[in-house]
């Protein structure tokens, strides 16, 4: 096989794997805010905005932010983070939504 056809092959099953992770964690997914809950929680001082909260990730995690929810839990907000790095790698991780302190970390690295 080529590398073109190789990377071609890892994109398609990363891509697969990111939309099964990201859709099999329905039951949180509906605890998750509207982008209006988001913005009027954000602009209340109850939770940080995502460019805070991204930076903050980047601490934690190798990759980019590909999905992110601002969701309720435990009697506060949360943010629920899915990261992709650049050797695929797929992490799942929940930083609290007022401090940015990572709460729990699943997958990649």
């Amino acid at each position: 096989m080529t590398n073109q056809t190789n990377m071609t092959i890892r994109l398609a099953l990363v891509s697969i794997v990111v939309f099964f992770s990201i859709h099999t964690h329905g039951a949180v997914a509906a605890q998750c805010l509207s982008s209006a809950e988001t913005r009027s929680a954000i602009e209340q001082g109850q939770a940080k905005h995502l460019a805070a909260i991204k930076s903050a990730a980047s601490k934690v995690v190798r990759g980019d932010v590909i999905k992110a929810n601002l969701c309720r839990a435990g009697g506060g907000l949360v943010y629920e983070l899915v990261t992709l790095s650049r050797q695929g790698a797929v992490a799942r991780i929940t930083l609290d939504a007022k401090t940015g302190r990572l709460l729990s970390k699943g997958g990649g690295s």
